[in-house]
């Protein structure tokens, strides 16, 4: 549907045209938004179907609300909103993850075409035939033949049409131009000289008639050219020559008369000149002339000319236009010689795909046999598999895989015949979230999830199952699939790593990239603002999805970045007059968990800036604007969803806001005066990492910091005794509360002081544990427990605040040993422990130095 045709829909059925909606939601698409795709579709990566998972699902409402708020009322907003998404996809009101899971192609007003009936689609996923008809005789013969070699010629004839017309002309055009630029500004160097005379004649050091006389014989002598017999002439405002190089005869005659017999128009050549000069004070002319010193050869040239006032004179200088033609004419002997080749390589490559296409046809037969054996063997993937799945379609089951047979004990039959929600046992309470899934089914609108489900058995018994619902689109038909499974082990559901690799990242695709794309690409803050609010259901559909604490950490920071990037962007657009800043000019820099990379959706923004020593201008000054411009970072990283820093380690704190010799100072004070202050900067400075502005001014700062370890025994001392007194909880003195921060810290702190002494700039926890390991300074069963140790600290971190819940809840880092099971309890009393051994190992092996 059209733009049109969604206005005059929404019109009949709701009593609103509402065009600026439908634009709003199609605007990419729709020929008045083309002005966007030319501002953005030069950006690399840039895809211009990509904002449909923005606009096109039920997350959108919310931004359309904001953009039309007191120009609809809600209520029509949000009609027009679901009616235009629903008739654009068949009467399905997708969500974001549709067009994220690679599943759901985004559409735009696509032709219809025949879809398959649910009756189609049980036959495909059981495994039946279709009755084809006869394969239809294949047609040969010259129809064959124009069908391969029509488009070929034509393209050839095109292309070589096009570079003849258009190629041609234009590079003559500019050989042309740049002959006249040429010529212009050898002229001025002619009218140089003459104003370098005519100061003489001013200044009394020579008589006028001197002056003119040494500045004519000056220019008569300058030649240029790649035969250096290009010259330059000089008349008067009377047509009268004053000098000619080549033809003196012509000096002091009047050639006001002068017409060249080969000049069919009829030009007065020194007329014109004389006439173009005085009216605009320079141009250019075209004309017959004798070529060179060759009194006998005459060839069309162009002139500039130039009116030096001061004597009255004009000074010109020309070009011959057949070197333009010489030029042109080798470019059509290359551009010949490259076309024959392509003609002669594409005939080869033509009769080559002609064969080709013949055996393609000889072979159709057995290409559609090996479709329907393709069919098969998909078919046979699902029915080997371990896991039972169930596809169901327009409410219906359609195909129910043998592991789900043998893993509920129930026939394909009967399995067909019932529906999910007669699976399950009716002992689950009516608002557990797996029972609202499944009664979703019927609508369409089932969420993407996982559960701990209760099913029955034939003879009644109950089972534990854990049951996934994904949604799936199939031609014509909104589907779900619905696997069943044993349930995962307590040591998986906390999430430990495989060994003996430590992953450092996530490994696949970026986590939240897409909402770091829209955030960069927002062109205010409120559209930042309304982009970063995806952060949260995102993370809650990774943990319920069973992705790993890395994918985590790096969706929050990824969204923590753009959301950064995008604000320091918009500020200094929006900078106050005064101090001109660039981004060249100062750098951002992450501090402590958003350096690490370990953050969780709350949080704090800790960073610093770094400013250039800039001549003439004061450090405060300086300091004034970037204050500023950090102030607006800071306000709208708050809005998004990440508080300030208690502790005022933040860009928009003076103490932290310093020129580049400033931070030089400060961490010279910080290595000579061993303080308890200068141990607690220096402990938030070495977790850093570069955020945005000038990443040369953030490299000055990681050098200074990363010699500390070497240059200051003193204060590596007084940090390796501060850290040995941070200890991991103990569970039997806990009172059945864990904090779990303050499991993580004293491994951070351990790990920050060894790559302190041994100069390395890895600011993870777990980038550490891999750069020591690297080096030699941990073994490979300590680098794994290690490793273990941290995943698992933040896998219950993350569950506490995502687990059950839509959007993260702001809370406390406390873990209630109640909730765990005893298994999760020996697992976390062991990683404590490791951490403790750690420590107490390090401790020994200090007190042996």
């Amino acid at each position: 549907m059209t733009i049109q045709e969604h206005a005059e829909r929404t019109e009949s059925l709701l009593g609103h045209r509402a065009e600026e909606i439908h634009r709003w939601i199609d605007r990419y698409f729709d020929a008045e938004g083309f002005a966007d795709f030319l501002r953005h579709g030069q950006q690399p990566g840039y895809n211009p179907y990509s904002h449909r998972k923005h606009r096109h699902c039920r997350e959108a409402l919310e931004e359309a609300r904001e953009e039309f708020a007191g120009v609809y009322p809600v209520d029509v907003i949000d009609a027009v909103f679901e009616r235009h998404i629903r008739d654009d996809y068949d009467g399905y009101f997708p969500y974001r993850e549709d067009f994220e899971n690679g599943t759901f192609q985004e559409k735009y007003h696509e032709a219809d075409s025949r879809k398959l009936g649910s009756e189609d689609l049980a036959e495909y996923f059981r495994g039946k035939h279709y009755e084809k008809a006869a394969a239809a005789a294949r047609r040969r013969g010259s129809r064959f033949l124009w069908r391969f070699l029509l488009p070929v010629i034509t393209a050839l004839v095109l292309l070589v049409g096009s570079l003849y017309m258009v190629i041609v002309p234009i590079s003559r055009e500019n050989m042309l131009n740049l002959k006249k630029e040429t010529i212009r500004e050898l002229t001025a160097v002619a009218v140089g000289a003459l104003e370098y005379y005519e100061g003489r004649s001013d200044e009394g050091l020579m008589s006028e008639k001197d002056a003119q006389f040494q500045a004519s014989e000056e220019i008569r002598r300058m030649r240029y050219g790649s035969e250096n017999k290009e010259y330059y002439w000089i008349i008067d405002s009377r047509a009268v020559m004053v000098m000619h190089p080549y033809q003196p005869e012509l000096e002091g005659q009047d050639l006001s008369d002068y017409r060249d017999k080969e000049d069919t128009d009829g030009v007065y050549l020194f007329r014109e000149a004389a006439r173009l000069a005085l009216e605009d004070g320079e141009g250019y002319i075209e004309y017959w002339w004798q070529h060179w010193d060759d009194p006998g050869a005459k060839a069309l040239k162009i002139s500039y000319v130039r009116h030096f006032p001061e004597w009255d004179w004009i000074v010109g200088t020309g070009v011959y236009i057949q070197d333009v033609e010489k030029q042109l004419n080798k470019l059509i002997i290359r551009l010949d010689e490259m076309f024959g080749g392509i003609a002669l390589v594409s005939i080869l490559l033509l009769v080559w795909v002609l064969a080709g296409a013949l055996r393609v046809e000889r072979r159709r037969d057995a290409a559609e046999g090996g479709l329907k054996e393709s069919k098969e063997r998909y078919r046979a993937l699902a029915e080997a598999s371990t896991e039972g799945y169930m596809l169901i379609a327009g409410g219906s089951v359609l195909f129910v895989n043998p592991a789900l047979c043998r893993l509920l004990g129930r026939s394909e039959e009967s399995l067909l015949t019932s529906g999910p929600l007669e699976l399950i046992d009716d002992s689950m309470e009516e608002g557990h979230p797996a029972r609202k899934a499944l009664a979703a089914l019927n609508r369409g609108e089932a969420p993407s999830g996982s559960w701990t489900v209760t099913a029955l058995k034939p003879d009644g018994s109950p089972q534990e199952l854990q049951m996934g619902i994904s949604r799936i689109f199939l031609p014509g038909s909104n589907g779900h699939v619905i696997s069943f499974r044993r349930p995962i082990t307590a040591g998986e559901r906390i999430g430990i790593p495989e060994l003996p690799g430590i992953s450092t990242e996530f490994s696949g695709d970026s986590p939240a990239g897409d909402i770091a794309e829209t955030i960069s690409l927002s062109p205010n803050r409120i559209k930042v603002l309304v982009s970063a609010r995806a952060l949260g259901e995102r993370l809650t559909h990774l943990m319920n999805s069973g992705s790993p604490p890395a994918v985590l950490r790096q969706a929050v920071a990824e969204v923590y970045d753009a959301c950064l990037s995008r604000f320091a962007d918009l500020a200094l657009e929006g900078l106050n007059p005064g101090i001109p800043l660039s981004e060249n000019d100062l750098a951002i820099i992450s501090l402590g968990s958003n350096a690490r990379r370990e953050m969780t959706p709350f949080s704090d923004q800790d960073g610093a800036l770094i400013f250039a020593d800039r001549e003439g201008v004061t450090a405060d000054e300086m300091r004034k604007q970037c204050l500023i411009l950090a102030a607006e970072v800071s306000s709208g990283l708050e809005k998004a969803g990440f508080p300030r820093c208690d502790g005022g380690v933040m860009p928009m704190n003076p103490r932290w806001c310093l020129s580049k010799n400033e931070w030089q100072q400060r961490i010279a004070e910080w290595s000579e005066h061993t303080t308890p202050q200068a141990l607690l900067e220096l402990n938030v400075a070495l977790d850093r990492r570069y955020a945005w502005g000038n990443s040369t001014l953030s490299e000055s700062l990681n050098k200074s910091l990363s010699k500390i370890g070497k240059t200051s025994p003193g204060l590596v001392r007084m940090f390796q005794s501060n850290a040995m007194t941070y200890r991991p909880p103990s569970l039997k003195k806990s009172g059945g509360m864990i904090d779990i921060k303050e499991a993580l810290k004293p491994l951070e702190i351990q790990l920050r002081l060894l790559t302190l002494m041994h100069g390395f700039r890895a600011a993870g926890t777990l980038e550490r544990i891999n750069a020591l390991h690297t080096a030699g300074v941990l073994s490979d069963s300590s680098a794994a427990d290690l490793a273990l140790a941290f995943d698992t600290f933040w896998n219950m971190r993350f569950r506490k605040q995502l687990g059950g819940h839509r959007q993260p809840v702001r809370t406390d880092d406390g873990i209630r040993l109640a909730n765990l099971s005893e298994l999760e309890k020996s697992i976390l009393a062991a990683c404590l422990e490791t951490v403790d051994a750690f420590i107490k190992r390090r401790a020994l092996e200090e007190e042996r130095k």
